[in-house]
């Protein structure tokens, strides 16, 4: 303003004064700005950490229910299978591993790596339910193959059974009737001997006829 009197003074004066509102409130503006997308950012973080810890927390507890259940599947196969060992059958069992194909983690930040524990979780999930339904289904298979193999034996041994009963009746009725016919007991044994020539022939016919009562 050097140089500057009266009335252009003033107007310059006035100028400056309205340039420093105009840079004050822009300055205000700006840091209202700021502040805000400071504070959503903030906002937008500890969301990302509550969804990261969840994720966790989600990771964890699958991975404990899915032992559960997998012990228990194990459990009830593995006992059915001595059950079955028992009953007369030849069990064998086989254990294989089967591991899905995960993403992986490394490298990744934010929404793409909850994205990617995300589809981890849900592969592992399936994994563990599908192994589950197998060994239930691979011991209600053996509960069902040992209930037929029993019914055969139960149906062999009654079969045995009868027919050991008549082979024993056999046996009791011929030795009775062996032991009656020592005993000279309603048998009779009858035989005839006559000897004579026939004479057309030249030769000698011998028949016998003789009677033996061996009732005493």
């Amino acid at each position: 303003m050097s140089g500057l009197e009266g009335q252009d003074l003033l107007d310059a004066k006035v100028y400056n004064i309205n340039l420093y509102k105009q840079a004050i409130a822009d300055g205000v503006a700006s840091e209202k700005a700021d502040t805000e997308t400071l504070a959503k950012l903030t906002t937008e973080y500890q969301q990302k950490q509550a969804d990261y810890a969840k994720a966790n927390a989600d990771h964890d507890e699958a991975v404990k229910q899915g032992e559960t259940g997998l012990n228990n599947a194990t459990s009830d196969l593995d006992q059915q299978v001595e059950a079955s060992k028992n009953a007369g059958l030849d069990v064998s069992v086989e254990v294989s591993k089967v591991s899905p194909k995960y993403k992986d983690l490394t490298g990744l930040e934010a929404q793409d790596l909850l994205d990617a524990m995300a589809y981890n979780l849900n592969l592992y999930n399936k994994a563990v339910a599908s192994g589950v339904a197998s060994e239930k289904a691979d011991t209600e298979a053996l509960v069902k193959l040992t209930a037929e193999y029993q019914k055969q034996v139960a149906d062999y041994e009654a079969q045995k059974a009868a027919v050991d009963k008549v082979n024993a009746d056999k046996k009791a009725a011929y030795e009775k009737a062996l032991e009656d016919y020592m005993n000279g007991t309603n048998h009779t044994t009858s035989m005839t001997a006559q000897t004579q020539t026939d004479a057309s022939s030249g030769q000698y016919q011998t028949f016998m006829n003789a009677t033996v009562d061996q009732k005493r």
